[in-house]
């Protein structure tokens, strides 16, 4: 049974990793900039794929084409960045399935989503498929699990009840337009969402620096 955002606290329970492979992916900031400050995407979409390869999820020619990577401007990749396959994203029925891929620790900047022309406020849901997440929304606040939240976030982050989601686990925005983030528990995590039509236009950042 799924858990509206503010509602329910979980216990995240790990899926068991490739033996062959490490059990944490250690990363820096200087594994993925190089000395003028760019954003090496290769870099990045390489350590996807040794987290994609340790959870057996196949890279297939697909994923080589359509995955999606972000640092989203920040500039801090290990702590805040994704990789994504959005695989269906349909306007004219209004639906959305998307894979979402965060490192050990990476948090996704804090967002809503508004109503634009093409699409009404985003509503989705979220499942862990493998790895565990910490899921913020809007409700009481969980100082406990601040800590998980990189410090460079904290001082704009609206939403601050948090939520554990362990494998298979599933969780609700609470309403739409509402702020929210995830942050990666300590083997990363592989998140299917279920959504409403996304439109890029409709995407808000809680923090000014921030952009798609």
């Amino acid at each position: 049974m799924g858990a509206t955002l503010g509602t329910l606290m979980l216990r995240p329970r790990l899926l068991a990793a490739d033996s062959n492979l490490p059990k944490e992916l250690t990363m820096q900031r200087s594994d993925f900039y190089d000395a003028q400050g760019n954003f090496l995407i290769a870099k990045a979409r390489d350590a996807y794929y040794a987290l994609l390869k340790r959870i057996h999820y196949p890279i297939t020619p697909a994923v080589e084409k359509n995955i999606w990577i972000a640092d989203f401007g920040l500039g801090d990749f290990p702590r805040v960045g994704m990789g994504g396959m959005i695989w269906i994203n349909r306007q004219e029925h209004n639906y959305l399935g998307m894979d979402i891929f965060l490192l050990p620790g990476q948090m996704i900047p804090e967002h809503s989503h508004v109503a634009t022309d093409k699409a009404r406020p985003k509503m989705e849901s979220w499942q862990v498929r493998s790895g565990s997440i910490w899921t913020f929304g809007e409700g009481e606040p969980t100082p406990e699990l601040f800590a998980h939240i990189p410090e460079s976030q904290l001082a704009t982050v609206h939403s601050k009840h948090g939520v554990a989601l362990g494998l298979h686990e599933t969780a609700d925005l609470n309403r739409v337009n509402a702020w929210h983030f995830m942050v990666a528990g300590p083997e990363g995590a592989w998140v299917t969402e279920y959504g409403q039509f996304q439109d890029g236009a409709a995407l808000r950042f809680s923090n000014p620096k921030a952009k798609a």
